[in-house]
């Protein structure tokens, strides 16, 4: 059986108190999948559960498990000027290579 939901209202109350965020901040967080379980959207009014929590993407929970491997850094890349300069270079000293033999 499903746990009752309450409005997203009643749930920043019951978890913050008087410190609870505006409600443009808990739609925000509803629409975005930071409260855990997700919100529901019945008409204009979200619901959660009443266990809910709020999950701030990017920080680990203390239960997450191992963290995920991260990709090595990029190689600096060659800027656009410095490329076109090395084939102005190149292509010449190949014309001049061609004129000798030729």
């Amino acid at each position: 059986m499903t746990a009752k939901l309450i409005t997203l209202q009643q749930w920043a109350k019951n978890t913050y108190g008087e410190a609870a965020p505006c409600m443009n901040t808990l739609r925000k967080w509803a629409r975005s999948n930071k409260i855990t379980p997700p919100a529901e959207k019945h008409g204009r009014t979200y619901f959660v559960d009443p266990e809910a929590s709020y999950s701030q993407p990017g920080k680990p929970k203390a239960d997450a498990g191992p963290p995920v491997a991260v990709r090595a850094p990029r190689e600096p890349q060659e800027s656009a000027t410095s490329l076109i300069k090395r084939m102005l270079r190149e292509s010449s000293s190949r014309n001049r290579v061609k004129r000798s033999i030729g």
